[in-house]
């Protein structure tokens, strides 16, 4: 767990890559509590890790703001192996009185969630198939791995583009700058 300190009721955390940085031969990593800052994914996409993983789970992510599914999905592409055991979720907003409906908040942190399993689950599917193809097959003359490829990079376009995903993003980023500035002292 990355829990560093307790300040008042509210725990702190570590950020993700400063626990990542900490072990850089690791092949598995579960992290149970987590933050992701604005610089997170561009550290880790920038890190040395220098093994390949097998297992990467982190839950309960907080401060959505600041996830970015597109370089989540290059640092997973570059940290782990085609059966590597991955899982993200993130921590949603407790029931509470707020100006806003958290409800619908929590529902669109869900749909992102949901989204970025996806494309993970698209990249371990494209590992897969590339390491089988340059094991078996020579890579120029395969029919199957072109036709198996345009279906996934179809996939991926169509999740990428997914009007569901972007509007939920969207929903979801204006309604969390909502609640910042309705957090903010005067």
């Amino acid at each position: 767990m990355g829990r560093i300190c307790v300040f008042g009721r509210e725990t702190l955390y570590t950020s993700i890559e400063k626990i990542i940085a900490c072990v850089p031969n690791a092949t598995s990593i579960e992290i149970s509590e987590s933050v992701i800052t604005a610089t997170t994914w561009n550290t880790l996409i920038s890190s040395n890790h220098n093994v390949k993983l097998s297992n990467f789970v982190v839950q309960n992510i907080t401060h959505i703001l600041h996830f970015d599914p597109f370089l989540t999905i290059d640092y997973l592409n570059k940290i782990i192996d085609r059966d590597c055991n991955v899982r993200l979720d993130f921590q949603l907003f407790p029931e509470g009185n707020y100006d806003f409906n958290v409800e619908e908040l929590n529902e669109s942190i869900k749909i992102i969630e949901l989204n970025t399993n996806k494309q993970i689950e698209l990249l371990l599917e494209k590992k897969k198939l590339v390491g089988f193809i340059l094991k078996e097959m020579a890579l120029e003359e395969s029919m199957e791995f072109n036709e198996a490829l345009e279906e996934f990079l179809q996939k991926g376009m169509a999740l990428k583009e997914s009007m569901e995903f972007n509007e939920a993003l969207e929903e979801f980023l204006q309604k969390l700058m909502a609640l910042k500035e309705s957090m903010e002292i005067p």
